[in-house]
């Protein structure tokens, strides 16, 4: 992980020495080790206009959160918080993910590196082209710049795939 360029693969310990450095250096900047331990003023706020819940594990021990995104995004609360503020919010939100990792890793006694994401998309219309342009991209330059690790772990489920009836196969999942 820290030598391997993620793009190409190629080992370049130099760069990856670099992006760790800026990581750690934004991490302390920001905080972010005392984030669990004292989560940010407001934090009510934030779990009740993103509503995401942990539900548990999947079938493989991996933490299982579902989130009403299509209500945040239609309901126009992207407008909320300033963009310090959702980096802020949304920091503390991925550091609730690592530690959610963290508790499947002990309990399966092997690392886990993914969590299942579920999403209902109920509510979207409309709204979501202009919503997404103003958040997106506030939380897409965050794990550019600073929190490298959280774009290794945020990864859509497969979709399940159903063999046609006709053929006689039965349904497989991933």
């Amino acid at each position: 992980f820290l030598c391997a360029d993620r793009r190409s693969g190629k080992f370049q310990p130099a760069k990856s020495a670099s992006r760790l450095r800026d990581a750690m250096a934004w991490r302390q900047q920001h905080g972010v080790d005392q984030l669990l331990a004292a989560p940010p003023d407001g934090r009510e706020k934030y779990e009740a206009l993103r509503i995401r819940r942990w539900l548990g594990r999947d079938h493989d021990g991996r933490p299982a959160q579902f989130e009403r995104l299509g209500t945040f995004f239609a309901s126009g609360n992207s407008g909320a918080y300033t963009a310090e503020e959702w980096v802020k919010y949304y920091t503390w939100d991925l550091e609730t993910t690592f530690a959610q990792m963290r508790e499947a890793s002990v309990a399966l006694g092997r690392p886990v590196t993914r969590y299942t994401y579920y999403a209902d998309l109920a509510g979207v219309v409309g709204g979501l082209g202009r919503e997404l342009l103003r958040v997106i991209p506030m939380l897409t330059h965050l794990t550019k710049q600073g929190a490298p690790a959280a774009r290794r772990h945020r990864r859509a489920p497969r979709r399940r795939r159903a063999a046609p009836p006709w053929r006689g196969t039965r349904a497989r999942n991933d």
